[in-house]
């Protein structure tokens, strides 16, 4: 069996065609969000940047549709959450449970005030 390679260049073409086909109504995803980024994924978090920017430039000011989910269930929520929001200002952020680490209920270690928090900070980007 022959291992793929990551290809950024072409992950990168597609999410412009997609985002320059559909405009915002084209939500750009990525399912490994952490601190520090895994480090073949630069190339991709640096353009979720360059769309939430072109958004914020055009006139009027649009709200660019960028979906992540953490990298896995033992990331450290307190750093990578505050991350992720204040970086890349996504419209969400989707939690692992935590069945993969046994943890009572599958639930990731986050109180509900701290879910509440990060749900109005993602919500105030402008």
């Amino acid at each position: 069996m022959q291992t793929q390679q990551y290809d950024p260049a072409f992950s990168l073409q597609v999410m412009e065609q997609f985002r320059q086909s559909l405009g915002t109504r084209a939500v750009v995803a990525n399912e490994d969000l952490n601190d520090p980024l895994p480090n073949n994924l630069g190339p991709i978090y640096s353009e979720f940047q360059a769309l939430y920017a072109d958004g914020q430039a055009a006139s009027p000011p649009t709200l660019s549709p960028l979906e992540f989910q953490v990298f896995g269930p033992t990331i450290t929520w307190t750093t990578v959450m505050p991350f992720g929001i204040s970086t890349y200002h996504p419209t969400e952020i989707e939690v692992w449970n935590s069945t993969a680490t046994n943890q009572p209920g599958g639930y990731a270690d986050i109180t509900e005030s701290e879910l509440q928090q990060w749900a109005a900070e993602i919500k105030a980007t402008p």
